[in-house]
């Protein structure tokens, strides 16, 4: 394909959404190709990061609006806990065939939303609709538990899971309908309601699969989305009927989710922030382990929060170790996300590509050495915007104490650490304040396994990195947040236990005669 394809790829894939939004109702205006016009009454405009045109504009949802939302889902939430427990789980399943059946069109969103290559939100897509598989399987075996009390045979207690009623979710831009169906399709399999606020960056796929819990049978308003910024998701967390929230994004953002949930005394969720530590030891098959460092540090963009930026590699091979890496480096194609061949895209925004040159730039007065990339590309394609791209870049001569190493960058920036010894990366991997995910190579799995036992973090790859299927529960220690995603232990914490004991025989006296 050459870039003319490319570009029609793109023209397509806008007419469709400029199709998709011209037939419906939804809070949307179509707005590719146009600029924001000062006298038009919007609040926001999301734009297609790659060339930095707008794709639409929509106002913020009101707070009479969201009270009616809310009003709305607890009466929806109240039909659909009255459905039979196999009738929820076919339509849950009915929404992941929706979803497979769209799976190119919503790909399309995701890119057109987010800036990553079309293949990679395509596989987002696939994995969210396995979710719904997932949670569907649930919901039959989703009941309480049975046990005898001694010493009278006909006493005993049973327990029930029972949902919240209403739930809320806020989303972060990196991955809008992971984010959106992550949340959402637990809190609905555990019978409750669920109100979700995308990013104002990343509007679009929540609100599509707004239309496809409808089109699969779900009373109205079971699922609904409020659009906008920072106000309308503290008014969302602090709704009165709101009764668990699940919040991902910065550190900043979760603190002030916890406040409100505190004050109210409901139970969250928090995804957070991550700095992750990628251990490479000196048994390891270097050429596994750079395919495993380029998995941890360039999906996306380098815009994933479970990143593991900070790569340890034991010195005795780092030099080998920085040639392979930097030979496949010099392989990663970036320009339009509609190309295939593209392995990373665009930044989501100018702002945030700033942010991350910031960083490379503060290493480099710290005493790093920028061994490659780091730079915006040169495109001959014009249609692309340069300033939401940058090269994937490697820095080495790092240490524990700098500021890229230390804070979370967000961006496609590996940082190469050396270590000696077993002992000292366990101490310098734990050395920071998150603790999301990690990572190590070798061929020892004793090693491997001695090693996660050890690692303060919520997930831990042996041999590979960023791979999260459905079932496997996912979420941080430390401020990385608390609470796990994607997996039955999310279906548990969508839900309140009752117990309730029967006595089955007569009482005796209760104080001493």
């Amino acid at each position: 394909m050459n870039s003319e394809s490319f570009q029609e790829c793109r023209k397509q894939a806008i007419e469709r959404l400029h199709k998709w939004l011209n037939n419906s109702q939804l809070p949307l205006k179509f707005a590719a190709g146009d600029t924001k016009d000062p006298s038009c009454n919007y609040d926001y405009t999301s734009y297609d990061p790659s060339t930095w045109l707008p794709l639409v504009h929509y106002k913020q949802t009101t707070y009479s609006r969201l009270d009616e939302m809310a009003i709305n889902a607890c009466k929806a939430q109240k039909q659909w806990i009255d459905l039979p427990l196999l009738e929820r789980a076919k339509i849950l399943r009915k929404v992941g065939d929706l979803v497979r059946a769209e799976t190119d069109w919503l790909a399309e969103l995701e890119t057109l939303d987010t800036g990553k290559p079309l293949w990679e939100a395509r596989a987002d897509i696939e994995a969210c609709a396995d979710s719904f598989e997932l949670f569907a399987g649930f919901i039959p075996s989703f009941v309480g538990t049975h046990s005898p009390v001694p010493p009278n045979p006909g006493s005993f207690y049973y327990t029930r899971r029972e949902p919240f009623g209403l739930c809320a979710g806020i989303g972060a831009w990196n991955f809008p309908f992971q984010m959106a169906v992550w949340k959402s399709v637990p809190a609905l399999a555990a019978g409750n309601s669920f109100i979700f606020k995308p990013s104002p960056l990343t509007p679009l796929t929540a609100i599509r699969l707004y239309e496809l819990y409808k089109l699969a049978g779900c009373p109205e308003n079971l699922y609904q989305v409020v659009l906008g910024g920072v106000e309308i998701g503290q008014a969302l967390v602090n709704h009165p009927l709101v009764r668990k929230v699940s919040f991902t994004g910065s550190v900043a953002g979760g603190r002030s989710v916890l406040k409100c949930a505190a004050e109210r005394i409901i139970p969250s969720t928090l995804e957070l922030g991550g700095k992750s530590p990628l251990i490479i030891m000196s048994d390891a098959n270097l050429d596994e382990a750079v395919k495993g460092t380029l998995m941890a540090n360039f999906y996306t963009q380098g815009q994933v929060c479970s990143n593991a930026a900070r790569v340890f590699v034991h010195r005795s091979i780092a030099a080998p170790f920085t040639q392979k890496l930097i030979e496949s480096v010099k392989q990663i194609l970036v320009g339009d996300p509609f190309n295939p061949k593209v392995s990373m895209g665009a930044l989501i925004s100018p702002e945030h590509q700033q942010k991350v040159y910031n960083y490379i730039k503060s290493a480099i007065s710290e005493g790093a050495t920028l061994l490659y990339g780091g730079e915006k590309p040169k495109f001959k394609v014009s249609n692309l915007n340069n300033d939401n791209f940058i090269t994937p870049c490697i820095l080495t001569n790092c240490h524990d104490n700098m500021k890229v190493v230390k804070e979370e960058i967000f961006g496609p920036v590996i940082t190469l650490l050396e270590f000696n010894t077993e002992e000292e990366i366990v101490r310098r991997s734990n050395d920071s304040e998150f603790g999301l995910a990690g990572g190590v190579f070798t061929q020892n799995l004793a090693t491997a396994h001695r090693i996660a036992s050890q690692l303060q973090c919520g997930s831990i790859y042996i041999n590979s990195y960023n791979v999260y299927p459905p079932g496997i529960p996912f979420g941080g220690y430390k401020l990385s947040g608390f609470g796990r995603e994607n997996s039955v232990d999310t279906l548990l914490a969508y839900s309140q236990l009752k117990s309730i004991y029967v006595e089955g025989g007569s009482l005796p006296y209760p104080f001493p005669e």
